[in-house]
């Protein structure tokens, strides 16, 4: 039997690769089989794949997601029709009887080239795709019609194939990693057997987030004398970034003494890493699916930082499903501006003491291996092998039939769906489930932490109109740790660069996100001398007028947290004559809820004749705030000036809102009287 294997650019594409190899040289017999590996050269398979004892081939390919109609998706697509060209004339010569694929862009042109010479009667190799995440790659999507079979980790993952042959499998665990024995793989490693140790790594390439986290953990880290660290850079080198030169400068730069030092493990690439799972008491890693998986079948508890504004979330999704099983706790990755760039970041602070809590809380971590253990794939190992011997012998499976999903509720939506949401999609569904909720019943919500990593990804967004929906999320969804951040973007006024202001804008951050950001902040309802700062600044130097119609209903939302505030009151009685009609009456209002007494108000003739009726509503409210907080009683003299208000509207409306209002205002007044008259 000969085998075609094929994926790459990630251990996560590879070792699935491999272990199926395991299983299908365990069954045929390793004198029955021959394997050959098709992948790309300078990733991750070049160094893998030999270590595992196989045969690697190399051809050309790239990936296309993300770059979108550029120039360069025409090198992409050159690239990868060469190596299809290369991949022709290498099946052509193995003759495979079947051609795996584990996903990835180097697996593209091994699975195109078998697909073309089926089609020309050149091979009658079987094709089997696996797919590892719950949410599907683009390219196994796309080549999933044309596959024999289609192997999934996850039964719910069959949705995403309508036209292929779909076969439920789990995810294939390499041989060697399962449950050792902690003593022995720590005397391996050359550990003390009551060292605390934390293993860290980001995959086989590294991950940079991950990286500068755990190196400026260290020092929170290594303070404890009992704490080991290992650490996997990964082997990425890159314009941009050198993992192991990027990671030995930040640690050099660190305060850290010479016994703390030998305490603190780096390696490139952890070749056994069995060893390394049955020695840790703690797993920091990436949420890819091999590596969830892996961490499963060792019972590893984990802290999961997955990687962020990937197609489909997938390791996100990942995280959240094995964390909602209770074996892993995940720290989102957070959007930081760097030199004009966004980047993905992960405080090391932050990270030292979530590292700390977990490894405080023995009890914590016993739960969460049992959990680990508790999600391991309880199917047959030989799945693969039965399932390729089936195919060849003609057993057919059939396609997926293509049928209606059922439509969860708004609330119980997985993150699957909600990661393939638009962001106005995903702006509607937390309107939904925040409308008319207490405070805790949002912090407590299943999805809120996806929601607020998501505002955080919008946040960075080049469109303001995604920003924006940013900013709407952080009020929604309670985010109090984000106020520092929507205190800035409502005082930003600093200008955009002159090119823009003589074509169409004056501001870098539109006035809409200055709104929304007082909007949101309202939400939040947390009143502090920088809201009160941000409220002035806005009354008195905003030149768009809906940014100061929204100070002033912020003041009239957070009335009972404020009281009287003079610096408020003299900044909303300087917007009486501004040239906008509704800036007027909001401020008139939000007057009446803030002012140290009446006489702010000024001559209220002036507002009772008015001819705009909105004038005259907004000065009935004002006096209602007035009276509840006691600064005007039943027998002021302005009441009684009431009787000269014109309580008819000019508008064309059913009903009479200034006639609803002024009765209310009367009602209040007669209440309060006969409340007197009682006592």
């Amino acid at each position: 039997m000969k085998f075609i294997l094929t994926g790459g650019g990630t251990g996560g594409h590879v070792y699935p690769a491999i272990a199926i190899a395991e299983e299908l040289k365990k069954h045929f017999g390793d004198s029955n089989t021959e394997f050959l590996y098709l992948g790309v050269r300078g990733r991750a398979e070049e160094k893998i794949v030999p270590g595992q004892g196989y045969d690697i081939r190399f051809v050309s390919s790239a990936g296309l997601a993300g770059i979108g109609f550029k120039p360069l998706i025409l090198v992409s697509a050159l690239k990868i029709g060469f190596g299809i060209f290369q991949a022709l004339f290498i099946l052509l010569r193995f003759r495979p009887d079947a051609v795996i694929g584990t996903g990835g862009y180097a697996s593209v042109p091994a699975v195109l080239s078998a697909i073309i010479l089926r089609r020309l009667g050149l091979l009658q190799a079987r094709i089997f795709i696996h797919e590892q995440n719950f949410v599907p790659g683009r390219w196994n999507r796309m080549i999933s019609r044309w596959a024999d079979r289609l192997w999934i980790s996850f039964e719910g993952s069959a949705r995403f194939f309508p036209r292929a042959r779909v076969e439920f499998t789990g995810y294939p665990i390499r041989q060697q990693i399962a449950p050792l024995d902690k003593a022995q793989a720590r005397e391996k490693l050359g550990i003390a057997q009551d060292a605390t140790v934390v293993l860290a790594f980001g995959g086989s390439l590294g991950a940079r987030t991950i990286n500068r986290a755990i190196s400026d953990a260290l020092p929170a880290l290594l303070a404890d004398p009992k704490i080991v660290v290992f650490h996997g850079t990964g082997s990425l080198k890159s314009k941009t970034y050198d993992a192991v030169k990027d990671t030995a400068e930040r640690i050099k730069a660190l305060p850290l003494s010479r016994e703390e030092l030998s305490r603190y493990h780096p390696q490139e690439y952890l070749s056994e890493i069995h060893n390394y799972y049955a020695a840790a008491d703690l797993v920091v890693s990436r949420a890819g699916a091999g590596t969830l998986n892996e961490l499963c079948s060792c019972g590893r508890p984990a802290l999961a930082i997955p990687k962020s504004n990937l197609v489909g979330e997938h390791q996100v999704v990942n995280a959240l499903a094995m964390s909602r099983a209770g074996a892993c706790e995940v720290i989102f990755e957070r959007p930081v501006i760097v030199r004009g760039n966004p980047e993905a970041e992960v405080r090391g602070k932050f990270l030292a003491s979530r590292i700390l809590d977990l490894l405080s809380d023995q009890e914590r971590l016993e739960k969460m291996s049992r959990a680990a253990l508790g999600l391991i794939n309880t199917h047959r190992r030989d799945i693969f092998a039965e399932s390729v011997k089936t195919e060849i012998r003609g057993e057919r499976l059939p396609r997926q039939v293509q049928a209606k999903e059922q439509v969860a509720k708004d609330d119980d939506m997985d993150p699957a769906r909600l990661s393939h949401l638009s962001p106005v999609g995903v702006l509607a569904y937390t309107d939904k489930i925040t409308a008319g909720k207490e405070t805790s019943q949002i912090d407590s919500h299943p999805n809120v932490e996806l929601l607020r990593y998501f505002a955080d990804g919008y946040l960075i967004s080049p469109r303001w109109q995604i920003r924006n929906i940013g900013v709407k999320l952080i009020g929604l969804t309670n985010n109090l740790y984000r106020r520092k951040l929507l205190l800035a973007l409502a005082s930003d006024r600093s200008p955009a660069p002159i090119w823009k202001r003589i074509i169409w804008k004056d501001f870098r951050q539109v006035g809409f996100i200055r709104r929304n950001a007082l909007v949101a902040l309202t939400r939040l309802g947390i009143w502090d001398e920088e809201l009160r700062r941000v409220l002035v600044s806005a009354l008195e130097e905003e030149p768009y007028y809906e940014v100061r119609v929204q100070a002033a209903c912020s003041i009239i939302q957070l009335r009972d947290k404020i009281g009287s505030c003079e610096n408020l009151a003299r900044a909303l009685k300087a917007n009486l004559n501004h040239h906008s009609l509704e800036v007027r009456w909001c401020c008139l209002e939000a007057l009446g809820a803030v002012v140290p007494n009446s006489g702010y108000l000024g001559n209220v003739n002036d507002y009772l004749l008015h001819p705009n009726w909105r004038i005259r509503q907004a000065l009935l409210n004002a006096l209602r705030h007035l009276f509840e907080r006691g600064l005007i009683t039943p027998a002021d003299p302005v009441l009684k000036r009431l009787e000269n208000l014109i309580p008819t509207c000019t508008d064309f409306i059913p009903t009479f809102p200034l006639k609803r209002t002024l009765n209310r205002l009367l009602n209040l007044r007669q209440s309060k009287v006969g409340e007197e008259s009682s006592q």
